[in-house]
């Protein structure tokens, strides 16, 4: 079996750092009944996640991407909205007018914050792109430098359809740019980067790799 090709971080944000693929990914989650209903269903999972843990403000999304999910995340309070591509910022802009976000182009695993400033902290679709455990462990253990509280993130995880089916595929063409990890793969990256996994929620049980997690601050770190 080949051996799948590395994507790093870097190629990751390349990709987005263009006015045109912005707006493509803007519209991408609005395309079809099928992808609005999943969009509608990851935010609530994700508004859920917080819920449960007790989030307050003020909050971080990193990266943002968009801002698709600003308007949902702006009830627990002020919010800071970070990504690498300043097209993706600009149509993040338009989701929250007003006062409420403030923007900043950065990027994990490298915040301009300082320790625990964050109330809670999430990181949705970005993880599954890596491929490599160092650098999963270095945004997450960023993700725990800035924040005092809960952390949301989503990620590909194993015993699914999805799942299956993405990794044939991906043996086949012997590449990949989302990577998928088994449940206690996972929590050995957690555990390493000092947080605990409480919960975690596939986007359709049985059928989507995509899951949403919710980690805490480690009692033992």
């Amino acid at each position: 079996m080949r051996s799948l090709n590395r994507i790093d971080p870097d190629q990751v944000r390349e990709a987005y750092r263009n006015t045109r693929t912005a707006e493509d990914y803007a519209r991408k989650h609005h395309r079809t009944w099928l992808r609005r209903l999943a969009s509608r269903r990851e935010a609530h999972l994700v508004v859920r996640a917080l819920s449960k843990a007790g989030a307050r403000g003020p909050l971080l999304d990193s990266p943002c991407g968009t801002g698709r999910f600003l308007p949902s995340l702006t009830a627990f309070g002020p919010a800071a909205a970070v990504d690498a591509s300043v097209p993706m910022l600009a149509r993040a802009r338009e989701a929250v007018p007003g006062d409420t976000v403030c923007f900043l182009n950065a990027a994990l695993p490298r915040l301009p914050f300082r320790e625990r400033v964050f109330g809670a902290t999430v990181c949705l679709r970005f993880l599954h792109h890596l491929h490599d455990d160092a650098d999963r462990l270095a945004s997450l253990a960023e993700l725990k430098r800035v924040t005092s509280g809960p952390i949301v993130i989503s990620l590909f995880l194993s015993g699914n359809y999805q799942a299956a089916r993405r990794r044939r595929k991906d043996r086949t063409r012997g590449e990949s740019r989302r990577f998928i990890l088994d449940r206690a793969h996972l929590e050995g990256l957690a555990a390493r980067a000092g947080l605990e996994v409480l919960r975690s929620r596939s986007l359709f049980p049985g059928v989507s790799a995509l899951h949403v997690v919710s980690l805490r601050q480690s009692s033992m770190a």
